[in-house]
């Protein structure tokens, strides 16, 4: 029979918690500059880079991306707005997953609410 101590699971647990919340951090920062980071992008891959002689199919998505913001932000910089909510949001769930972090027993209710809003984006997108 297999029996983990409570420690280890918790301990588990932790690291689970705690790779959600450097992916939430990622993500945070990608929103908050997705117009530099995309242009980023698109000097690395996109048309005239290696990336263009290797897979130019890829190469033309990084270049439509760049394109799209780039267009969407000079002519509609209010878009922008709904961006900085975003990254609030992922913010507000990188506190909430701290408090997860120290006490995951006691706030076993931030883990399910986690996962019911990652349950709800997948069926939102």
């Amino acid at each position: 029979m297999n029996t983990t101590r409570p420690d280890k699971i918790i301990r588990r647990i932790r690291i689970l918690l705690i790779l959600c919340i450097l992916g939430l951090v990622f993500g945070f920062q990608m929103v908050l500059f997705v117009r530099p980071e995309i242009t980023w992008l698109n000097s690395i891959f996109g048309p005239g880079t290696q990336m263009d002689r290797f897979c130019p199919s890829v190469s033309a998505w990084v270049n439509h991306l760049a394109e799209g913001i780039n267009d969407t932000y000079a002519r509609y910089p209010f878009i922008a707005y709904c961006m900085d909510w975003l990254a609030l949001a992922q913010l507000g769930f990188i506190v909430m997953f701290i408090g997860a972090v120290i006490n995951p027993v006691r706030n076993i209710w931030v883990i399910q609410c986690g996962l019911v809003v990652c349950l709800l984006h997948i069926a939102t997108a």
